[in-house]
């Protein structure tokens, strides 16, 4: 599973897993956004590059069956980074980004299901965990079974700006 790491979601993302998709056990990559991490290979490549191999290891290592990605209403990260222009959703976007790390998955991992979910309401009372197909890998939008989103896509915007980048790292010496 990717998703973000906010504490308000954890207890939710849990039970969904276990009770909502039937999962015993499973890894988790919980960070700052989720799958924001590995969505802006251009504008936000250290993120990519640190984001992408993380993904990468746990794909290659523990061979899961099933790549779960939840993304989450009110999202502080993606709020900090991105600046979207008037008009455009940011569960439109989270959603978007869903489907792009779907697609990037389910190239790389050919025979891996992959789903998407955003989850809204209070995480305290579990929250609800849609099924985001739009955008989805053909393959993983047959693996969910689910009716539309409930959010329709936005329009494409260009990525942001890396703000919250550090600074270049030392050369080896």
């Amino acid at each position: 599973m990717v998703a973000c790491s906010d504490y308000r979601w954890r207890t939710a993302l849990d039970t969904f897993c276990r009770v909502g998709l039937g999962m015993a056990t499973w890894d988790a990559l919980l960070v700052p956004g989720g799958v924001y991490l590995v969505s802006y290979p251009a504008s936000l490549p250290r993120n990519y590059r640190v984001g992408s191999r993380m993904l990468e290891f746990l794909l290659e290592q523990h061979r899961p069956r099933r790549l779960v990605l939840v993304a989450h209403e009110g999202c502080a990260r993606y709020r900090a980074g991105l600046r979207l222009p008037p008009g455009h959703s940011l569960a439109a976007r989270q959603q978007q980004d869903v489907g792009k790390v779907a697609r990037w998955a389910a190239e790389r991992y050919p025979g891996l299901a992959v789903e998407g979910y955003y989850a809204a309401g209070d995480p305290a009372s579990g929250g609800t965990f849609t099924p985001v197909t739009a955008l989805m890998p053909a393959a993983a939008a047959e693996v969910t079974a689910a009716p539309e989103p409930r959010v329709a896509p936005a329009p494409a915007i260009p990525e942001p700006a890396d703000q919250t980048s550090l600074p270049p790292a030392e050369p080896p010496s």
